[in-house]
């Protein structure tokens, strides 16, 4: 009859429990990708060498008084309960929230970088102002610059840029023959047809009729101090020089079916003033404060799976009581030649403990096969 072998390669799924009061593990956590669950047993001897005059000393008494199980596991996913037993730390979820006035330190120059007090930053929605009695908005891509992480690097912090005074004409209906719209230092006057000098043609709705208007703006932009952009149903102006004067243009209408927003918004260029305020929108994020918290007792399982073609195909390997080690944690590696490109392993050793319920008899844990 051959000889039936009984080989191992182990492989299986690697997870973590806390043990409650009683020493005893509650939910297991799976661990994500764990290429390593290691068992290194230590026995401590005492000797005894008998004497005599027939011979050398020999060893007449050799007894276990220590036996030590060392367990060594690697974890490679930056999963919740991994992130806790690399950092020994509690995890927290931070909620996703805004923020509305974040107070910056004072000091910036350009060239400096500001972290928001949160992590996950939606980047289209930061806003920063400064602490002006009539707070300038600082303008991306002038004054600062965010990057994918939400860091803020500031480019210019000595000036806020002139805005430009804006208006709007709304068109409700088409304008009556003869009604007049007066922009900055031109007054143009509504024609069924055949508009010559500062008159307009009503268009065929009301889209060609603002177009008409922007365009009559835009050829006069010297006189009417503004540029036009025509929209299906109004006409936006823009001062053509920045600052609070382009607010006192002339812009008026006559009529019912035409109504016009003044300009307003210009603001002159002024100093910025320290400290810049901040606000944002923030997603969900995971927190873990490094080294806070004592490491935990854990219960440790390895649901394992024999690769061969043993009969004994299935491991389950439990060690009932161990406090992991605190491992590096390596979160940037690299080269001359570039950045690392092999996924993170994070080795996590400890000592087992006897749980408090068992004896030396009972072990450390066990291993089953089937």
């Amino acid at each position: 009859m051959a000889t039936e072998k009984k080989y191992y390669i182990g492989t299986g799924n690697v997870s973590a429990s806390p043990l409650d009061a009683a020493g005893m593990p509650t939910q297991f956590t799976d661990l994500g990708e764990s290429p390593v669950f290691e068992l290194t047993q230590t026995i401590e001897w005492a000797e005894n060498k008998s004497t005599g005059r027939e011979g050398p000393n020999m060893i007449d008494m050799r007894i276990p008084i220590s036996r030590e199980l060392e367990v060594k596991i690697t974890v490679k996913e930056h999963t919740k309960r991994t992130l806790e037993l690399i950092s020994h730390a509690t995890v927290t979820e931070v909620e996703a929230d805004s923020v509305t006035d974040e107070e910056l330190p004072v000091g910036f120059e350009a060239g400096h970088i500001y972290h928001p007090a949160n992590s996950n930053i939606d980047t289209d929605t930061v806003v920063i102002t400064d602490d002006a009695g009539s707070p300038s908005t600082l303008a991306e891509g002038t004054h600062y610059r965010v990057s994918e992480s939400g860091a803020i690097t500031f480019l210019d912090v000595d000036a806020a840029d002139a805005v430009a005074a804006t208006a709007t004409v709304t068109f409700a209906d088409q304008p009556d023959v003869d009604q007049t719209t007066v922009v900055g230092g031109k007054t143009y006057t509504w024609k069924a047809s055949g508009a010559v000098g500062d008159q307009i043609n009503i268009g065929d709705d009301i889209e060609t009729s603002a177009t008409n208007l922007a365009v009559k703006v835009n050829t006069d932009t010297a006189t009417t101090l503004c540029t036009a952009a025509p929209h299906p149903s109004t006409v936006t102006l823009t001062a053509n020089t920045p600052g609070v004067a382009g607010n006192s243009i002339t812009l008026t209408t006559d009529g019912v079916n035409l109504t016009d927003a003044n300009f307003s918004g210009g603001d002159d260029a002024d100093a910025l003033v320290q400290p810049f305020h901040l606000a944002y929108d923030y997603g969900v994020s995971l927190n873990a404060a490094l080294l806070s918290q004592t490491p935990e007792a854990v219960c440790l399982v390895l649901d394992g799976k024999n690769l061969t073609n043993s009969p004994d195909q299935n491991l389950f390997a439990r060690v009932d009581n161990i406090r992991l080690s605190a491992a590096p944690i390596q979160l940037k590696s690299g080269s001359a030649a570039g950045t690392g490109n092999t996924a993170n392993e994070y080795e996590l050793t400890g000592k087992a403990q006897l749980r408090p319920d068992k004896t030396a008899a009972d072990g450390y844990g066990d291993i089953h096969t089937w």
